[in-house]
């Protein structure tokens, strides 16, 4: 929201991926993985220590680029289905499996990095 470009989005559905309803940009992708990588180090450094704070900040990338793609993903596949909703139990919010696709992709990918550092 406080990334998004007032002039000309660049939209980073150009890429192939998808075509996207929402304008969706790289100034706010990248501002929103910028942020969570920040508040993920400062929360791990200052309640728990340095190290912690390194591996937060890790997954909070890991999370936040993971959880993007599952959202292209998801949006792409109901293009291909040619539906709005995935479903009609949440209307008006895209369906119930909008709520959850950058999780279901996020989560394998930060459960390996967390099985990768024990």
């Amino acid at each position: 929201f406080f990334f998004q470009a007032e002039d000309g989005i660049r939209d980073h559905c150009v890429t192939g991926v998808q075509t996207c309803a929402l304008p969706i940009s790289w100034e706010g992708t990248i501002g929103g993985i910028i942020l969570s990588v920040l508040v993920g180090f400062l929360i791990g450094y200052y309640w728990f220590n340095p190290v912690a704070g390194k591996n937060f900040a890790a997954i909070a990338t890991i999370a936040s680029i993971a959880g993007t793609f599952g959202d292209l993903l998801e949006s792409k596949l109901k293009r291909l289905a040619g539906v709005k909703d995935s479903g009609t139990i949440m209307p008006g919010h895209g369906g119930f499996l909008d709520r959850f696709d950058s999780l279901l992709i996020a989560t394998p990918f930060v459960w390996l990095f967390l099985w990768c550092i024990s």
